[in-house]
């Protein structure tokens, strides 16, 4: 099904219950973040209370219907994506590469406005292996979703990161994800001094966490990071 992908976070009451659904089926309710949380960044966001910040709400259209949608936020230096899912029934067939080229696209116009030359995208997914489910199905959701990142030719880092609980909620806890990084550069390498700084601007931004936490969460990824340093063309 053709499908228009295009920036609707200025219309996002239009498509909200359609958009929350999609979230509601892509995600074990154990895993997934407190959707009013996600609702009150949008509010906070169109109110333009942080003006440092570019909220994007991608989604692909047919008609009225959506298909898929991501959540993008640019903080300065680079752009990070909490949030992708494709409608059930329409996984496999190009809405995810669609959107995420629209992704792409969005990242650069925010990162020439900044003057930023060496900006990337940062995506999370689950680690299928730690995933506490017996359910096959979701389980080869989430080893697609990893499939998808790597034969879109993304840089799939293999490296963990610990995602802290959604703010304002905390029955979930913190869980571990991997990192996928999208080079908008020609350099397709990225730091590791970089990229810790750059989940260290997650970490502030994202979730406003206390330096206390910060720095737990920082020292699990700077061991992560030791454990894969002799990864050829990354570090």
């Amino acid at each position: 099904m053709k499908a228009h992908v295009e920036d609707i976070f200025t219309d996002y009451e239009v498509y909200a219950s359609q958009i929350k659904n999609i979230y509601h089926s892509s995600f074990r309710f154990e895993t997934r973040d407190n959707w009013d949380e996600i609702y009150k960044d949008f509010l906070k966001a169109k109110e333009d209370l942080d003006p440092d910040q570019e909220f994007h709400l991608i989604t692909a259209l047919s008609g009225d219907e959506v298909l898929g949608f991501s959540i993008s936020n640019f903080y300065s230096y680079f752009t990070y994506v909490p949030y992708l899912a494709i409608k059930d029934g329409h996984r496999r067939s190009g809405i995810g590469s669609a959107i995420c080229e629209k992704i792409i696209e969005i990242a650069k116009e925010d990162a020439k406005r900044y003057g930023i030359k060496d900006s990337g995208i940062f995506f999370e997914t689950e680690i299928p292996s730690l995933e506490e489910t017996t359910n096959v199905d979701y389980k080869e959701l989430m080893s697609g979703r990893i499939e998808f990142f790597k034969i879109s030719g993304y840089v799939f880092l293999d490296i963990k990161y610990i995602k802290p609980p959604p703010k304002g909620e905390s029955k979930n806890g913190e869980r571990e994800m991997y990192l996928c990084y999208v080079p908008l550069s020609n350099n397709p390498k990225i730091d590791s001094e970089q990229l810790i700084k750059w989940v260290q601007i997650i970490y502030e931004e994202e979730y406003e966490l206390s330096e206390t936490q910060i720095e737990k969460y920082i020292s699990f990824l700077k061991q992560s990071l030791h454990e894969r340093k002799e990864i050829s063309g990354i570090w």
